[in-house]
């Protein structure tokens, strides 16, 4: 009674002496009753076209849990559904599928620290990294629902990831190697490795350390808001020291990147990003960074599974016009025809996979710029980026209810009318 997913269907019919009718066949849509509460439309007409693709995208990678995609592997991977969720606070203000997500990787905890990389499953497969991604998920989600007695259920589970991955810091203060599946990215300068980056040949990993980074700063705003302060403070601690150990040892100061690794001479915007999302610059800082990223002919691009924090650090920087030149690679799919986002720009596996469905945030928060400015979205920032459009007409769901924007952008001023 699974369901089945086709581009076509090939009937074969076998008649004996009597006539035969075909009746039209009929395939019944199912999934999750996902109802899009927000739109975008603009001065351009790939504004719209390419949300409904990511709504599109997002909608059939929702049953009874979130999937990557509906086809290929039809299994709920914490990277994957931590972004799913984020796609779908932009679409709708339904949170009970990231709500069961959490509830399901709290039951997937296993004995050595880490949660599974993918839950329910048939079998057992541990990707360490992903475990980052379950606490990014509950902290998102308590930003985004104050549902406090879920994250009290999954609070524990932080601690344990984070004491976890305490236990592979070296000599130098750098996070080590994690054991099993390390993965970041699929990259094709990092196919040998199964999307594990290059650096952990050697030693450790940059962007796995901010990561880590940004996991303690999660771990410490979690704890602190469940009135845990000695907790928090120790993650606080622990992160203050971590990066700069990083600072102190992946920082090329002749070049102004971020090397992926203390002894690997690789460069990605992937570590660049995470630089800037941890604040190891200010906003001015993080622009120039950002631009020297852009002008490193070697740099390794972000692909779509990983192109959120790119996208968050471009924000930060006030990068717009490279934001939405970032947006061409999602824009080509209309071209080819795409009704939604395959896994990867090139080549990909599967032709819908939700992790794709950037631009469903992104549209909001960082072109329109709608974004929380307090936690449970009690206070509201609106700073559009809008890099060229002439107007940008917008529902943003809220936990209260929606947020209307009607504006127009001239000569870098802009007019219209918000309505909360």
């Amino acid at each position: 009674f699974w369901m089945r997913c086709c581009r076509f269907v090939q009937l074969h019919v076998q008649a004996g002496s009597e006539a035969v009718t075909l009746k039209e066949p009929v395939f019944r849509r199912t999934g999750y009753p996902l109802h899009a509460e927000s739109y975008i439309k603009s001065s351009v007409p790939w504004v719209e076209q390419l949300w409904k693709l990511c709504v599109n995208t997002l909608q059939n990678c929702m049953m009874e849990t979130y999937m990557d995609c509906p086809y290929y592997e039809q299994l709920q991977f914490a990277m994957d559904t931590r972004l799913e969720a984020l796609f779908t606070y932009a679409v709708s203000r339904d949170a009970r599928l990231a709500k069961k997500a959490l509830i399901d990787f709290h039951y997937g905890m296993q004995p050595e620290g880490l949660t599974t990389g993918k839950y329910p499953s048939a079998y057992l497969q541990i990707l360490s990294s992903f475990s980052l991604h379950y606490i990014f998920m509950l902290w998102e989600y308590d930003e985004q629902t104050g549902d406090e007695e879920t994250v009290r259920l999954c609070r524990g589970d932080v601690d344990r990831i984070l004491d976890y991955y305490d236990g592979r810091i070296g000599e130098d203060g750098l996070l080590g190697s994690l054991g099993f599946w390390e993965f970041v990215d699929w990259q094709d300068a990092w196919a040998e490795n199964a999307g594990m980056p290059n650096a952990l040949l050697q030693g450790p990993s940059t962007i796995l350390n901010l990561m880590y980074a940004h996991a303690l700063r999660c771990g410490e705003k979690i704890f602190r808001r469940q009135n845990r302060p000695g907790l928090a403070d120790e993650y606080s601690r622990r992160r203050r020291t971590l990066l700069q150990a990083v600072q102190a040892n992946c920082y090329n100061e002749e070049k102004g990147l971020y090397r992926e690794g203390p002894g690997c001479e690789e460069y990605t915007q992937h570590t660049q990003a995470w630089a800037v999302l941890n604040e190891l610059t200010d906003r001015e800082g993080a622009r120039e960074l950002l631009t020297r990223t852009l002008q490193e002919p070697n740099c390794l691009k972000v692909t779509f599974s990983t192109s959120y924090e790119w996208f968050c650090a471009l924000e930060l920087a006030g990068l717009g016009d490279e934001m939405r030149r970032c947006l061409d690679d999602w824009i080509a799919l209309l071209d080819l025809g795409c009704t939604t986002c395959p896994e990867t720009p090139r080549n990909a596996r599967s032709d819908c996979h939700a992790w794709g469905s950037h631009p469903l945030y992104h549209l909001h928060a960082g072109v329109l710029g709608v974004q929380s400015a307090a936690p449970f979205f009690a206070k509201v920032r609106i700073a559009p980026q809008p890099a060229g459009l002439t107007w940008i007409k917008a529902k943003t769901p809220h936990p209260k209810g929606l947020i209307e924007t009607d504006l127009k952008f001239t000569d870098g001023n802009v007019s219209g009318t918000v309505t909360l």
